[in-house]
């Protein structure tokens, strides 16, 4: 075969990496005349349709050797995945997506493209083809070597190996009213069958809970009491929390267990989002322990196999309504899932207005009357900014909301309840904070932000 490949991007890349999601090939036809590269490229829709996405012609370098980079070409067909009112494990289409790369030679006189065997097609002819998603670059790539040795496949939950959520946090502060979502990657390869709860509560304050409502199709249920300090300090409590955890000589802490195998997946879908928040799981994971709860954790289960590198943490963290309200923000992130936080220590709305105007001549004859005006409103802009203070920050937290302002999707989570029923919505928000200092405990002990943010939507006045 006169083309050969030289290198080509890992699977599950990110299509915004523009660095990792290069092709480099060569041939030993380059000195044919008008010979260039010619690549076509497929996207394979969520429910395994192709579609053609467009064809590239590429001159080679003076060796006989090019570079193509499709990563600005895949990132017009991903988006996001994002919805407040879900309620169980659910496929990303718009996050995430399948997609192919052919190599063919094209020269002659007329220039034409060859299809005699002179061609790379490895990607169309192999399943699943390439898998990307909807995250990011840094500026020390997620699979470098020599920091992670699994390389893309870190970000995988499956049955070969094990995984992390798409969220740089290994935690969340949340109280009852808190949404939270984990995003994942699959790879067909024992895949999540069921996700685990493991709740840790107050022994002493409610006792033993009730049987909880059915969770999904097989429901499982165990109760264990922890009552040693070992076996509290051996639940990896993360203590960086400012939560004043659990105390070490306290050993009324018991845990239950419950199992969600409510899972289904489609043959093309590889990156997923579960609702996993106090608010999501009350009459569930939670049920019968909402005065006392204390924390959980989260993993993703193949079979009686773990698949998350570690369990996932939220801690009960009550928040305070006393200054306008509770606002969670969810954003996001560089991984491709969403994180959130809800600010709770300061609320300002500033409205700026400006108004264009025009004059008119007044009547001179008896029509007149005290209703006129000689000048009269034109158009009306309304820019409302909202400032927003948090609580105490964790220095996790404090990374995660340097996300937060660098992130070009913000929504802020609301809840209308109307006849007895609640619906759970997002409204989309854009944050203006231009200016950001990395809060860090090291310098101030103790830390908290500000930050102002403004709706998406405009508001439209009436014009007179």
């Amino acid at each position: 075969m006169a083309i050969t490949l030289i290198s080509k991007p890992s699977d599950f890349g990110r299509v915004w990496d523009t660095n990792r999601l290069t092709y480099c090939f060569s041939s030993n036809n380059y000195t044919q005349p008008n010979f260039q590269f010619y690549f076509s490229l497929i996207y394979w829709s969520w429910d395994g349709t192709q579609n053609n996405i467009g064809n590239y012609l590429v001159y080679p370098n003076s060796g006989g050797t090019v570079t193509f980079n499709p990563s600005q070409i895949y990132r017009n067909y991903l988006s996001y995945d994002f919805n407040c009112s879900i309620t169980g494990l659910t496929e990303c289409v718009n996050s995430s997506g399948r997609f192919s790369l052919s190599c063919y030679e094209y020269y002659g006189a007329p220039p034409a493209k060859l299809t005699d065997g002179s061609q790379w097609t490895g990607e169309v002819s192999s399943y699943p083809p390439m898998r990307f998603y909807n995250g990011c670059q840094m500026n020390i790539p997620f699979d470098y070597n020599p920091l992670n040795a699994k390389g893309n496949a870190l970000w995988v939950m499956s049955g070969a190996t094990s995984g992390q959520f798409l969220t740089s946090a290994t935690e969340f502060r949340g109280d009852a009213d808190d949404l939270m979502f984990l995003y994942f990657l699959d790879d067909l390869n024992g895949r999540p069958t069921r996700i685990r709860y493991t709740v840790y509560y107050n022994c002493y304050g409610g006792g033993l809970p009730a049987a909880p409502n059915t969770l999904g199709v097989g429901n499982q249920i165990s109760n264990t009491p922890l009552y040693t300090q070992d076996a509290v300090v051996g639940t990896n409590i993360i203590l960086d929390s400012p939560l004043a955890v659990i105390p070490p000589s306290w050993s009324g802490i018991c845990s239950t267990v419950v199992y969600d195998t409510n899972v289904s997946y489609s043959n093309y879908g590889f990156m997923h989002t579960i609702p996993c928040g106090p608010y999501q799981v009350a009459k569930t994971a939670l049920s019968g322990l909402s005065s006392t709860w204390l924390y959980y954790t989260i993993d993703l289960m193949s079979g009686s196999t773990v698949l998350n590198k570690s369990p996932f943490y939220i801690w009960r963290n009550e928040k305070c309504d006393r200054f306008g309200g509770k606002w969670q923000l969810h954003w996001l992130n560089p991984q491709g899932g969403w994180d959130n936080y809800t600010f709770d220590r300061k609320f300002l709305n500033t409205t700026k207005i400006a108004k264009s105007t025009y004059k008119i001549k007044l009547p001179s004859d008896s029509s007149f009357n005290t209703y006129y005006s000689g000048e009269r409103v034109f158009d009306t802009q309304i820019t409302e900014e909202i400032t927003l203070r948090s609580n105490l920050l964790t220095q996790k937290e404090a990374q995660l909301l340097t996300q937060l302002v660098q992130s070009p999707r913000v929504y802020v989570s609301y809840k209308y309840t109307y006849s007895g029923t609640t619906t759970v919505y997002g409204v989309p928000y854009i944050i203006t904070t231009d200016e950001w200092n990395y809060p860090s405990k090291v310098n101030d002990k103790e830390v908290n932000v500000e930050i102002k943010l403004r709706a998406a939507n405009d508001k439209i006045i009436q014009r007179d």
